[in-house]
């Protein structure tokens, strides 16, 4: 039984049917998108630069065994309504969704140079909504949760006709990687493909800091742990076996634990060692911060100190670098 309030009437459902209902909203956003992409007979399937969001409930399966029918619809219905909210936000498109799984292309439908961006924009608001899920049911003592993955791509979508009916397809490394990202996310967690955020790709994940005070008062430390780091970046670039070897080891050192060789050699591969700072990643990394909502406006004037680096960079015949 399921309450219906409207006229104080109570009104008996099937699952099947109060499924249905609920996720009708989302399935009106799914087939407005069969729509842009072709009615009848299929369409022919053309590729398109564009991001692809996946994301799933987490704690469901124990969730709904826990609890009555009537709560696991109503959890339902705060899902689907947060998705398709965040979906119709975004200008996106749901390929499809099942269960408790649904996947997004932002980029589909309506084409846009900042698709990724945007991606990781809704994916914020699903993650959201997650949260307050995550609230409403921690009080009953039960644990549940959105995880969700995000990857950037070209994309092969259209349609297809399956039978009576019209599929959307979309078939890409980007949707693959979406979803297994979507797979190791636990819940509260959104797993991102950054490559597509960054002009060339490139954007900043370590970098040295010291105190103003200290630069200040022990320049001479602050320039020999440079000329340090400026070596060791010398290493790993003109000869990568060996510096794999040595934070093998170090590694191993620190934890007493080895790693697997080739897990050191697969993490090399997707990392570029530089002396630039990168600072524009830095810069656009707090402006994107700022518009999720997840920082505060701040002044990042003056933030880099590159004087000792420049120095010595020039000592080993390097070139300059800018922030």
């Amino acid at each position: 039984m399921a309450n219906d309030r409207r006229n104080g009437r109570h009104q008996a459902r099937s699952p099947r049917s109060t499924r249905v209902r609920l996720s009708a909203r989302l399935a009106d956003l799914v087939a407005r998108g069969i729509a842009r992409f072709g009615r009848s007979h299929g369409t022919p399937l053309r590729r398109h630069e564009l991001s692809v969001v996946a994301c799933d409930l987490r704690g469901f399966t124990r969730f709904s065994s826990a609890v009555a029918p009537e709560q696991v619809v109503e959890l339902l219905r705060s899902y689907y309504r947060g998705i398709g909210d965040a979906v119709a936000a975004s200008h996106a498109t749901i390929k499809d969704h099942a269960g408790d799984g649904a996947l997004v292309l932002v980029g589909a439908s309506h084409p846009s140079p900042d698709h990724a961006t945007r991606a990781v924009s809704m994916a914020i608001a699903i993650s959201r909504v997650g949260d307050e899920l995550r609230r409403s049911w921690h009080r009953a003592g039960l644990e549940i949760g959105i995880g969700i993955g995000v990857a950037s791509g070209e994309v092969t979508v259209g349609t297809i006709e399956a039978g009576a009916r019209i599929e959307p397809v979309a078939v890409g490394a980007a949707v693959n990687l979406a979803a297994r990202l979507c797979a190791r996310a636990c819940a509260g967690q959104i797993l991102v493909d950054e490559r597509k955020l960054w002009p060339e790709g490139r954007y900043v994940t370590t970098h040295l800091i010291v105190r103003t005070e200290f630069l200040k008062d022990h320049p001479d430390a602050v320039k020999k742990l440079l000329e340090g780091q400026v070596a060791a970046n010398d290493l790993i670039n003109n000869d990568s076996t060996r510096a794999e070897q040595l934070v093998g080891q170090g590694i191993e050192k620190a934890t007493g634990k080895s790693i697997a060789p080739e897990l050191v050699t697969a993490s090399f591969k997707n990392l570029v060692f530089t002396n630039d700072p990168l600072g524009s990643s830095l810069r656009k990394s707090a402006k994107d911060a700022q518009a999720a909502g997840l920082l505060k406006q701040v002044d990042l004037k003056g933030i880099y100190s590159l004087k000792l680096l420049n120095q010595v960079l020039k000592q080993q015949g390097e070139p300059a670098v800018k922030a």
